[in-house]
């Protein structure tokens, strides 16, 4: 009853850098300058900065739906079912449905996330674990969807990244 269901501590606009690791889609990294998200891996371009910042606030947002287990507590002797939810949600970072990685702040080190498989009782649920801590917990399966986005839906889609009110004229040549 009294411990915190969010699984990421974290603001959208103190967050400096973010990476998605998926099977498939490869490698994504996110960097903030100044106002604005670039994309700097697997190529160099100006980011979505709604996108990115609707996958911050997917991220911030996610709560704990079921504690499954803890470093801490023991496996009661005589409860298979316990023993089999520490199996199937021991997370590792090479079998990760996606590993998220944050930095907030000065953080010098990311803060990584790791998403796993389904659960095999809640099907709209997979396995989480943030890496810093020895806790697996069970969280809402949409938040695969949110970071499922290739590095094209990330892409800014202005021609020109300049505000309106900063043009003072325009020249067009045929």
């Amino acid at each position: 009853f009294l411990r915190d269901r969010t699984v990421l501590h974290g603001e959208v606009a103190r967050t400096t850098r973010l990476e998605i690791q998926r099977p498939g889609l490869g490698y994504i990294q996110l960097i903030r300058r100044g106002e604005r998200w670039m994309i700097q891996q697997p190529v160099t371009a100006c980011a979505d900065t709604a996108r990115v910042a609707a996958m911050l606030d997917a991220l911030y947002g996610l709560k704990v739906e079921k504690f499954v287990w803890d470093r801490a507590e023991e496996v009661p002797e005589g409860n298979p079912k316990a023993g089999a939810d520490v199996r199937a949600g021991d997370l590792n970072p090479d079998e990760a449905m996606a590993r998220i990685t944050v930095w907030v702040g000065d953080d010098q080190v990311g803060r990584e996330l790791l998403l796993g498989k389904a659960a095999p009782d809640a099907p709209d649920l997979i396995y989480a674990r943030p890496r810093s801590i020895d806790s697996t917990y069970l969280v809402k399966k949409r938040v695969l969807d949110v970071f499922s986005a290739g590095i094209n839906e990330l892409r800014d889609r202005k021609v020109f990244s300049i505000a309106a009110g900063d043009v003072r004229y325009v020249a067009l040549q045929k």
